[in-house]
């Protein structure tokens, strides 16, 4: 379950209260920030690789509700996974960084913080969609970043609904199909389930023999364990409340292939496909301003940024020591 992480990030996470950026900076333990940031671009890269990629995506498609990924590529114009790349570039950057330093632990800090974002996002994005709630159809320039924000709130109150194997319906072979609202009685069970290995799992590497076992760190574990406590019974009991809101229909039951439809040209339609109605008015378009002027400025900075390198090259290659680019600033 991927639930099972997230409290592990608020571990990390609290590490940061005693961290800072001072060439003084000491850690008050080793591990200091409780995880090795290798074992965390492992967990976000690969064991959790299908609930952190493409989160950008889901968003737009559940909670922003386009209507397909092609849909997604025409209003945005974006392919690419950059919060997953982010994030993977900066714990992958403190897991070189030299051991005991602020940078190593600042990265560690920021990369967790953005992959349990992305694991948020994942899940608020589903149950976002499970629980119909309306979609957030604007085509302000902020309208993705207010998605993915809505996304990560939702995972954050609703965490167990977004769950894949939490849904609303059953097939008839269940024994639940033949009592009323069966299926959210059986999703309320796999809520609870969820929940208690989720408990279960963060209260056993609490124990001090298995943080001693794994090499774990834990730091202010009062106040973590009572927010952790605190954020895991309510949001269980979220989840559990909305379960009666799930859609039926979402199950084990197959669709059918095909259902007769004479509003489409051939007077079928495939219902797991979506029916798209794209606007050419919500197409993506491409950033540019001032005409010619813009062309200018370009060169510009282009030879500007060129010309400094070039210049710090041959002051290094004269012998002086501080021939750094921004080295002319300190002499100012």
């Amino acid at each position: 379950s991927v639930t099972i992480f997230l409290p592990f990030c608020a571990r990390v996470l609290a590490a940061t209260a005693s961290l800072t950026l001072s060439p003084e900076y000491q850690p008050l333990a080793a591990p200091s920030m409780a995880l090795n940031p290798g074992f965390l671009f492992c967990v976000f890269g690969i064991i959790l690789a299908s609930e952190t990629t493409q989160t950008w995506l889901g968003t737009n498609l559940d909670v922003r509700g386009c209507n397909s990924v092609g849909s997604h590529v025409w209003r945005s114009s974006m392919v690419a996974d950059y919060p997953r790349y982010v994030t993977l570039l900066c714990l992958a950057l403190a897991w070189f960084a030299p051991f005991g330093t602020s940078t190593r632990d600042f990265l560690t800090a920021l990369g967790t913080g953005l992959g349990g974002c992305l694991l948020l996002a994942s899940l608020g994005s589903r149950a976002w969609k499970k629980l119909g709630i309306p979609c957030i159809d604007k085509d302000a320039f902020f309208s993705p970043v207010l998605a993915y924000a809505m996304a990560v709130c939702a995972g954050f109150a609703f965490p167990f609904i977004g769950l894949r194997c939490v849904t609303g319906g059953c097939n008839e072979n269940s024994d639940d199909y033949q009592f009323p609202n069966g299926g959210s009685r059986r999703a309320r069970q796999l809520v609870t389930i969820s929940a208690i290995i989720t408990a279960v799992i963060y209260a056993v590497t609490d124990l001090e023999s298995v943080q001693e076992l794994f090499g774990f760190a834990w730091q202010y574990q009062g106040a973590v364990n009572l927010s952790v406590g605190l954020w895991w019974i309510l949001s269980t009991i979220a989840s559990l409340a909305v379960c009666s809101r799930l859609d039926s229909t979402q199950g084990e039951s197959a669709q059918p292939f095909l259902t007769r439809d004479e509003t489409s040209p051939v007077g079928w339609t495939v219902p797991s496909l979506p029916r798209l109605i794209m606007d050419p008015n919500f197409r993506g378009r491409p950033f540019g301003c001032c005409g010619a002027i813009s062309d200018v400025l370009c060169c510009i900075v282009v030879v500007g940024v060129g010309g400094l390198l070039i210049w710090q090259g041959v002051r290094q290659i004269g012998g002086e020591e501080d021939a750094t680019p921004w080295s002319f600033v300190g002499n100012n």
